[in-house]
């Protein structure tokens, strides 16, 4: 991992690499505006992907609530203070509307994981699970997944069991490459399943 970006010019250019939704359409004095209160920190999370908001802090009530999220490798965060962030929203109406727009995202997913986790079978459950994992990271015609089987299994409610038995069966057909601490998948061949 790179050293942490100190400066407001190395924040910028951070939220300009993540190309994240929130500053979509954004020009570089108001990426700076943005990027003048953020604190860069390292966490430790869990599956999830560059550029998305995984924690937030109700508007306007003083109350604090726990949430987890899950990266597939070490991440940088850019943390923001509950009121750095209610200026930012009044003040550039750009940043309200495109987090409107995320959360409505977020919503249509909600919905797509419910009907996934509520209507689908074991296998349909961890394809999934592995499919979203597999979003950004593929490098050619595979991605590399750092996850294990254990992992797959408490993020989609399998036993871990079953986890390897359908695991086993995609790697005897060529969709995946099972190894000790990451799976290595070919999006194309696995997108026969569904």
């Amino acid at each position: 991992m790179g050293a942490i970006p100190t400066s407001i010019d190395e924040r910028v250019a951070l939220l300009k690499k993540l190309q994240s939704p929130y500053y979509r359409g954004l020009n570089d004095d108001q990426l700076h505006i943005i990027a003048e209160p953020a604190r860069l920190i390292e966490a430790r999370v869990r599956f999830i992907k560059p550029g998305i908001a995984f924690r937030f802090a109700y508007l306007g009530v003083a109350s604090k609530y726990c949430v987890s999220a899950q990266a597939a490798t070490n991440v940088r965060v850019l943390r923001w203070e509950i009121h750095d962030t209610l200026r930012l929203l009044q003040e550039s109406p750009s940043i309200a509307l495109n987090s409107v727009a995320v959360l409505q995202q977020m919503l249509v997913d909600l919905i797509e994981t419910l009907n996934w986790f509520t209507c689908g079978s074991a296998e349909e459950r961890l394809f999934w699970v592995v499919r979203r994992l597999a979003e950004g990271l593929c490098e050619g015609d595979c991605a590399r997944l750092p996850v294990t089987q254990g992992e797959l299994a408490a993020s989609t409610g399998l036993s871990l069991y079953i986890v390897n038995r359908i695991l086993k069966s995609w790697e005897q057909r060529g969709m995946v490459e099972r190894h000790r601490h990451a799976l290595v998948i070919w999006p194309k061949k696995l997108a026969s399943i569904c």
